[in-house]
C-alpha cells in the first residue's frame, strides 16, 4: 500500500508540475498579450492625439477661410455698388435723351414716309394716265 500511495503522489506531483509548467507558459503569453495591447493603445491614442491636434487646426484655417471670404464678399458688394452708382447717371441720361429726340425723329419718320407714298401714289398716277 505504500508503492501505491509513493507512486499516486509521484503521478500527482508531476501532474502538479506540468500543469504549474503549463500555468507560468500561459501567464507569460497573456503578459505579452497585455504589453501589446498596451502598446497598441499607447499608439492609438498618441494618433488620436496628433488628430485631434491637426482637426483643431483645419477647423482654425476653416474659420480664417470664412472670415476671409465674408471679407472679400463684402468688399465686392462694396465695389458693385460704386460700379453701379457710377453707371445710373449715365443710365438717366441716356432715357432722358431717348425720350426728348425719339418723339421728333418718330414725328419726321411718318411725314417722311407719307410724303413718299404720296409720291408714289402721284407717280403711279401719271405713268398710268400716258
Amino acid at each position: 500500500m505504500d508503492l501505491a500511495l509513493q507512486i499516486i503522489s509521484l503521478i500527482a506531483l508531476v501532474a502538479f508540475i506540468v500543469l504549474t509548467v503549463y500555468a507560468v507558459i500561459s501567464l507569460n503569453s497573456m503578459r505579452k498579450l497585455s504589453d501589446d495591447a498596451a502598446r497598441s493603445l499607447n499608439t492609438m491614442t498618441r494618433d488620436i492625439n496628433e488628430l485631434k491636434v491637426k482637426l483643431i487646426e483645419s477647423l482654425e484655417n476653416l474659420d480664417n477661410t470664412a472670415i476671409q471670404i465674408g471679407s472679400s464678399t463684402q468688399r465686392l458688394e462694396e465695389d458693385v455698388n460704386s460700379v453701379t452708382g457710377i453707371f445710373k447717371p449715365f443710365n438717366k441720361l441716356a432715357t432722358d435723351v431717348y425720350n426728348k429726340i425719339s418723339p421728333p425723329i418718330i414725328q419726321s419718320a411718318t411725314i417722311i414716309s407719307a410724303i413718299s407714298k404720296a409720291i408714289n401714289v402721284f407717280a403711279n398716277v401719271l405713268v398710268s394716265k400716258k
